[in-house]
Formats: C-alpha cells, sequence, structure tokens
C-alpha cells in the first residue's frame, strides 16, 4: 500500500528543519526537506542478467558507467524523473534489452544505440518530454530516431533477427514494473514526495510531476486494479488526488468565502496544537540518543496526535460537504429562476422579431439585420445552456456566425458564445463525475471505477476569474449590438436586450457557482482519500512500532507514514489561507502579505493565524488616507418592465452593473467607491395600494462588481437571500425585518456590494391586489468611499 510499502526514509519537518540538496533539486533549483537521506543515492540492483538504476535524476555517465562496468548482461533499465544528457551515450546494443522510463529526457548530448548484427534486441522507453536526440541504427545503417509524440508516452524499438518494427502507444508499464525485483514503487514515492514538497517554490513543476506519474499509473489497470498483485493502488489515488487538489486551488481566484475568521478558529487551532504536539513528540522520536523505549512512546504519542487531528479534520471535511450542498442548491436555484423567465423572454423575443420584421418592411435588410434576427433566440439559449445542456447555445453561435459574414463584432460574438457553450460543458461534465467519485469514496468501494472515473478527471475548466471574463465581454459585444438596433428604431428592442441582459449575468453567477463547486469538490476529493489512506494503515503502523526494537524497515515504515500524515494535514490550513486572502482582497483591494505556503511549518502556520486577525483589523480601522463613511439612500425604480412583472408574477428584478452604476437611482453611486452593503429594502407605493404586512425576499446572484479608483473589480461568492418586511397603515410604513445582519456574526462577515443582480419576491403576493402598485422604492444602507473632487 501507498504508506506501507514505501522504503523511503523520509524526515517530518518541512521548512522547520532547514533544506538539503540533491542532484534533482539541485538542477531544478528547488530545496526539500532536510530528512531525505535517501535522496542522494540511486537504487541499484545487480545481477547476473540485468542491471537496474533508479533515482530522481540520471545523467549520460551513469548510463554509460552501467553499460562499461556491467556489459554482458541482457537487460538494462533505467528509472529516472529526469534523464540528462550532458554528453553522448554510445552503446553497442545487439543482443541487448533496453528500457528507459522518465518523465523528462533532456540535455545537448544524444544516445546513439547501434547494433553490429542481427539478434534479438529491443528499447523500450516511456517519456512525458524527449527533447534530446535518441538513434537506433540497425546493422545495415538504417536509423531509427525517437520522437516526442503528444498522443502517446511509450516508444518500442524491437529488431527480431533483422525484422525492425516500431510502435507508439500509451500502453501498460507493467512489463517494465514486472522486471523490478524490489523497489518497484521507487520512482512513484519519490515523485509523490518531491512534488509535495516543492509545490510552493515550483508549482507547475509539482503539478507536471504528480500529474504524469498518476497518468501512466492509471493507463495500466493490472497495477493499479484493487485486486492486483501489485499494490499500486494507493500511490495512484494519492498522486492523481494531490495533483487535483493543487491545480483547483489556482482555479478559485476572486472567490470571496462567507468570512468570520472565528469560523476557522476551532478547527484551525485543533489543527496547529496537534501539529505543535506532533513535532515536539518527532524531535524525541528522531533524537537516536534515546532509547529505544523513548522513542517507541513519542511514536505512540504522535498517533495519538493524528487521532485529534483526524478528528478535526472530519470537521473541515464535513464543512466542505455543507459548501457542496450549497453551491448545489444555488444551481439549482438559478436554474429555477431560469426556467420561470423563460415566459418573459419568449414575449420580449417575439416582440423584438416583430420588430425586426417590421423594419424590413421599411428598410432594405443588410448584414446587421441578419445578425439582430440571430440573436433573438440567445435568450432561450442561455435558459436552455443551464437547465438542458449547452447545445443551444451552439446553435445560436452558429447562427450568428453565419449570419455575420466577415462583420467583426457579430464574429467575435459568435466565438464568445461558442467558448462559453464549452466551459457550460466541460463544469457540468467534471461536477457530475465527481459527484460519482465522492459517493465511491464515501462507500469505501476504491474499485476499478473509481480509478477510471478519476483517471478521467482533470481540471481543464475555466478559473473563476475568466468564467467571469467570457460572460462579461461576450455581454458587452451583444449589449452594443444590440444598442445598434435601439438606435435604428427596431421595436422591442430595449425590453430584450434588458432581458438578454439579466440572463447573461445570470449566466456569469451560475458558471461561477458552477466552478467553485468543482473547486470545492476536487478538495473534498483530495481530503477523504488522504484520510482513508491514513486510517487503512494506522494499525498496521501501530504494529511497527512494536517492532522497532528489532527491525530496521519498521522503522522506516514509521517514519515515511509519520512524514505523509503530518503534512496531509496541512492541506485544509492551506485553503483556509486562500479563502482569507479572498476575504482581505474583497475588504481591501490589496494582495494580502500572508503568503499561502502548503509546506509551512506550525509556528508558520500559527503566526499566519495572528497575522491573518490583525492585518485585516488595521486596514479596515486605517482604511486609506480616506475611510470608509456610513451611508442610507432610497430612489424609485424607474423600469417599466419590472413593475409590470411585479404586478403578474409578485417579483421582478434588477441590475446595477459597469454600464449603470453612475446614473442608476438618478446617480446616487456616482462617484462611489468601496461600496459595501448593510442592508437592502424595497416598499411599493401607490394611492389605492391596500394596507397590511409585505414580506420580501431579496436574492443577489453571488457575483459583484465594485470599482477603486476608477478600476473595476469582479468577485463571486455564494448566493444568498434577506428579508426585508414592514407593516402598512395609510401612508405610515413601520419596518418590522430591516435586512439587516445580525453584528453578532462579527466584522468579518462578507458584505455585499449594490452592484450586482438582485431579484425581490413578495411573499404570498396573490392575496394582495398588486394592479395598484403605482411605484417601487429601494432603500440602501452600508459604507462607501468618495474620492476626492
Amino acid at each position: 500500500m501507498f504508506f506501507k510499502k514505501s522504503k523511503i526514509l523520509t524526515g517530518l519537518m518541512l521548512a522547520s528543519f532547514g533544506a538539503s540538496a540533491s542532484p534533482w533539486s539541485n538542477y531544478y533549483g528547488v530545496s526539500v526537506p532536510s530528512y531525505f537521506p535517501s535522496q542522494t543515492e540511486q537504487m541499484v540492483d545487480i545481477s547476473s542478467r540485468k542491471v537496474v538504476r533508479q533515482a530522481m535524476l540520471l545523467n549520460a555517465a551513469d548510463l554509460n558507467k552501467a553499460f562499461k562496468q556491467y556489459p554482458n548482461r541482457g537487460r538494462y533499465i533505467f528509472i529516472a524523473d529526469t534523464l540528462l544528457l550532458d554528453e553522448v551515450v554510445a552503446e553497442n546494443i545487439q543482443g541487448k534489452h533496453i528500457f528507459i522510463l522518465a518523465r523528462v529526457i533532456k540535455g545537448d548530448g544524444l544516445i546513439g544505440f547501434s547494433q553490429l548484427e542481427d539478434a534479438n534486441t529491443s528499447v523500450t522507453i516511456v517519456a512525458d518530454q524527449i527533447e534530446s536526440g535518441i538513434l537506433i541504427t540497425s546493422s545495415t545503417g538504417n536509423i531509427t530516431r525517437v520522437e516526442d509524440k503528444d498522443d502517446s508516452f511509450k516508444f518500442t524499438y524491437i529488431n527480431l533477427l533483422g525484422k525492425e518494427t516500431v510502435t507508439y502507444d500509451s500502453e501498460s508499464i507493467e512489463g517494465i514494473v514486472a522486471q523490478l525485483n524490489e523497489d518497484r514503487d521507487y520512482i512513484f514515492n519519490q515523485a509523490y514526495d518531491y512534488g509535495a514538497s516543492i509545490y510552493d517554490t515550483q508549482p507547475k513543476l509539482s503539478i507536471d510531476m504528480l500529474n504524469w506519474y498518476a497518468n501512466i499509473l492509471a493507463s495500466s489497470d493490472s497495477l493499479v486494479n484493487e485486486e492486483s498483485q501489485w499494490n499500486f493502488d494507493d500511490i495512484f489515488r494519492s498522486l492523481k488526488s494531490l495533483s487535483l487538489f493543487y491545480s483547483s486551488s489556482q482555479k478559485a481566484q476572486n472567490f470571496v468565502p462567507v468570512l468570520d475568521l472565528n469560523l476557522y478558529s476551532n478547527s484551525y487551532s485543533q489543527i496547529l496544537d496537534a501539529m505543535e504536539a506532533f513535532q515536539s513528540e518527532y524531535d524525541q522520536f528522531e533524537n537516536h540518543q534515546n532509547d529505544i523505549q523513548a522513542r517507541k512512546e513519542s511514536a505512540r504519542l504522535m498517533l495519538d496526535k493524528l487521532d485529534h487531528a483526524l478528528s478535526a479534520q472530519q470537521g473541515i471535511i464535513e464543512n466542505l460537504e455543507r459548501q457542496i450542498t450549497y453551491f448545489q442548491n444555488g444551481i439549482e436555484s438559478r436554474i429555477k429562476s431560469f426556467k420561470e423567465q423563460e415566459d418573459i423572454v419568449e414575449t420580449a423575443k417575439q416582440n423584438f422579431r416583430q420588430g425586426i420584421i417590421d423594419y424590413q418592411r421599411k428598410f432594405i435588410a443588410g448584414i446587421a439585420i441578419e445578425v439582430f434576427s440571430s440573436l433573438a433566440d440567445l435568450g432561450s439559449s442561455v435558459i436552455s445552456a443551464f437547465a438542458i445542456g449547452p447545445a443551444a447555445i451552439e446553435t445560436t453561435a452558429k447562427a450568428v456566425g453565419d449570419a455575420a459574414q466577415g462583420a467583426q463584432q457579430a464574429v467575435s460574438i459568435s466565438k464568445r458564445l461558442e467558448q462559453l457553450s464549452k466551459d457550460i460543458n466541460k463544469t457540468k461534465d467534471l461536477s457530475n463525475s465527481l459527484d460519482k467519485v465522492l459517493k465511491l469514496i464515501k462507500n469505501n468501494q476504491l474499485t476499478a471505477e473509481l480509478h477510471g472515473l478519476m483517471n478521467d478527471l482533470g481540471v481543464d475548466i475555466p478559473d473563476l476569474g475568466s468564467s467571469s471574463t467570457s460572460w462579461e465581454l461576450a455581454r458587452i459585444d451583444i449589449d452594443t449590438t444590440l444598442g445598434a438596433a435601439q438606435e435604428l428604431g427596431v421595436l422591442g428592442t430595449r425590453e430584450y436586450k434588458n432581458e438578454l441582459n439579466k440572463l447573461m449575468t445570470w449566466g456569469s453567477s451560475a458558471s461561477g457557482l458552477q466552478v467553485n463547486l468543482v473547486v470545492a469538490m476536487y478538495r473534498l476529493t483530495e481530503l477523504q482519500l488522504a484520510k482513508e489512506a491514513i486510517e487503512k494503515d494506522y494499525a498496521s503502523v501501530a504494529q511497527y512500532i512494536d517492532d522497532l526494537d528489532n527491525d530496521e524497515q519498521a522503522l522506516k515504515e514509521v517514519e515515511q507514514y509519520l512524514f505523509r500524515a503530518y503534512n496531509l494535514f496541512k492541506h485544509p490550513l492551506y485553503s483556509a489561507l486562500l479563502n482569507y486572502n479572498a476575504a482581505y482582497k474583497y475588504h481591501t483591494f490589496k494582495e494580502s502579505t500572508v503568503t499561502p505556503r502548503v509546506n509551512s511549518s506550525y509556528l508558520e502556520y500559527n503566526q499566519n493565524l495572528v497575522s491573518m486577525d490583525q492585518q485585516l483589523t488595521n486596514a479596515i480601522e486605517g482604511f486609506y488616507e480616506n475611510p470608509p463613511q456610513s451611508f442610507v439612500i432610497d430612489m424609485e425604480l424607474d423600469d417599466q418592465a419590472a413593475l409590470n412583472r411585479l404586478r403578474e408574477t409578485g417579483e421582478f428584478s434588477f441590475i446595477i452593473d459597469e454600464q449603470n452604476h453612475k446614473t442608476f437611482g438618478g446617480g446616487i453611486f456616482n462617484n462611489k467607491e468601496r461600496v459595501h452593503l448593510d442592508s437592502v429594502g424595497v416598499e411599493l407605493y401607490g394611492s389605492e395600494l391596500e394596507d397590511g404586512k409585505y414580506e420580501f425576499q431579496i436574492t443577489h446572484n453571488g457575483e459583484f462588481r465594485d470599482f477603486y479608483q476608477n478600476n473595476p473589480y469582479i468577485f463571486n461568492t455564494k448566493e444568498s437571500h434577506r428579508i426585508y418586511s414592514y407593516f402598512k397603515n395609510g401612508e405610515e410604513y413601520k419596518v418590522i425585518t430591516a435586512g439587516e445582519i445580525s453584528e453578532d456574526f462579527g466584522r468579518f462577515i462578507f458584505k455585499p456590494t449594490p452592484f450586482s443582480t438582485w431579484t425581490v419576491k413578495l411573499f404570498e403576493y396573490d392575496k394582495i391586489d398588486l394592479s395598484n402598485v403605482e411605484n417601487i422604492k429601494i432603500y440602501f444602507s452600508g459604507d462607501w468611499v468618495t474620492p476626492e473632487f
């Protein structure tokens, strides 16, 4: 198993005991844990028939030395993360079988394999990147060049008594593994430990390593199958889940958690306490001056600390599960809202179509009119994309493209819509697959089905920032195009443009929720698998501790297990820091000085917890030279379509965005920046409007804009609901629920900006005659910054 079978002795404290070097770390310019004694050693296995060399980095001299020292062996196996060809490797391989597995083969040198006579000869190379020349020459002078092919990682050359065959594929590597007498999982465990250790300084290299080794194992079902003899299933899941955890952590840009630092303190502090105690005992365990009984007792105490940390991590897992449920409910709510808009959008679309027809009767139709007409179905397509699937958006994209006839803006709209369709499809498919993965893990079904699903998982999803930007750019292009139709006097354009604008904003919000759902699922997958691996080997490690008196291998197993378990508990702390930094940027428009690092020590994580609290407090108390000021304002919503919608359905929506934030409500937000709301309210007025209680649910869509120093910012968070209610008695309005957030939630609670899409629903609207509503008033309170003028 992953934790149990490894024979690599690794140390405990990343970043706590300094760092040491190895040929591989020196080459890539990275630091690795100091307790890594085998890092500079090659694994060598010499027999009468074969030579095996394994290391994170092998160079040309290592290959030449093997051929020179052991010239009469039949098989030569070289396994490395990086094969550095810094000089020429020239060898007569007649009658020999060469196997090379290396993620990267690079360098200014080359490999020249030759054959003086025909014999039974083969060369197998498994690699991700081949940047150096590799030539195989037959006895007749025929030269085979090994190519770097993107669609396959395995090259096989066979010369069977003069009959040469060459194949490229991505099939099983079991044949290579089967030839290793021991340390079969050496390179995979090394890749995991190195990949985990270097993420903070070399994230791309870390992810590339973890992902590639997971992928080549995934291609070998016989290795990762739970029933196989090889026991590679745990290391496969660990490599894959860690690569997904790291990759997905880079996707959640500008997502603002509903953050009160106290919400983190319990689980965060519990893990920190366990880490501190763990390190203290580990110092005793690593002190070789202590007798074996004292070291055994320290090891047992460390396992006890892991029990506490596992309990704390379970709380974080459950919190992630609640987040996922929240995202899923939010997506379902948005889809429901989309469906509820169908009739309104359909009416606006038909009026717009009729306006196009009327215009064509009066004037000569041209490319612009064709483009307008093709956009008439976009509203229905956006609804359908989330309610059914993105095929309808693809169809609209094609129709716009066909109508464009080279018109640049229409071509741009077509391409943007096509990209939105792809993004929706990707995130939807990923969330479905991850949902299946999590159910299998939760039910402890670590089967071939799970391996297949995990193998198919990737992080080819738009990050949150680019997802919002894609929707925004498409919306601006469409708004501009329909604005041209409005200027031409095409009737129905204004209403259709408003409805489409709302749907595009909702679409951006729904896509953001989908991305966040996928990211949360990735994180939960990693945490669940890590916890499963630790718990599964817990009893075995306890037995190894009992055997420390007389089994050197038991010592290595215990240290390996404790090292990995300790570091895996850092992942939820790392996620908490990512969340904090997003919240800090939302509040201050600045990057936090707290740098999230996976491999921090407990001292660094503890200092971060203190810094987080103090930094945000200082930023808010001394906010710029121009601190925020409180405001309370109201305005009449000048939107006949919203008023009609309220009368018919008891609900309406309004949008404040980058296009209208300076003019909305007569300019109430003009020259205002960093606008944060404490409360939002709605009141209905009409001379004949009946008295009684009015209760509204006010919802934002989770995507916000804000402005600072003439720069727009986009943030995403969970959508949320507020209640505003009052009792009307004639002209007297008595507020019951003011739509505020209780101060008990603390100063770090997320406060929305007004620059979003808002939906207002009246409770039991069918009991009130809304035909008497003459106008709608919106109330805002909060704080804002007013720039100098």
